[in-house]
């Protein structure tokens, strides 16, 4: 289970642990957007921390219906207990959870200042390899 907790009365926001180039450890917190129906999304400052290895560049539509070209970096991060490998758009902004993590979980958000956010797997639903 992955807990957190709403700042500023409507962003929901969980603290993950990714791993750098070095398997350190950065605590970073990131707003639940679903929107977004990518995995992570991080700050080209986090991608220069981590040392992030590049994956590829796509074009991706934003929910305006732009198309926008992003750099794909591999980023592993705690979930669930375990170490993840997936791909992690980069850009300007703030970092980001997107659906396809999000993927075989149920989420739960209390929308009032402080409230509780929690990202559960389903017990009997196990969430599909997310790249």
């Amino acid at each position: 289970m992955i807990d957190g907790w709403v700042r500023n009365r409507d962003e929901p926001v969980v603290r993950l642990a990714v791993l750098d180039s070095a398997d350190r450890q950065h605590e970073i917190d990131f707003v639940v957007d679903t929107g977004f129906s990518g995995t992570l999304l991080l700050t080209p400052e986090h991608a220069s921390l981590l040392n992030l290895t590049w994956a590829a560049s796509e074009n991706a539509e934003l929910a305006d219906g732009t198309l926008t070209r992003f750099d794909f970096y591999l980023c592993r991060i705690f979930w669930d207990g375990e170490i993840r490998t997936v791909s992690c758009a980069v850009c300007d902004g703030v970092p980001l959870i997107g659906t396809r993590l999000l993927v075989g979980h149920e989420l739960t958000i209390q929308f009032t200042r402080s409230g509780l956010v929690a990202i559960r797997p389903y017990a009997d639903n196990p969430a599909d390899d997310v790249d």
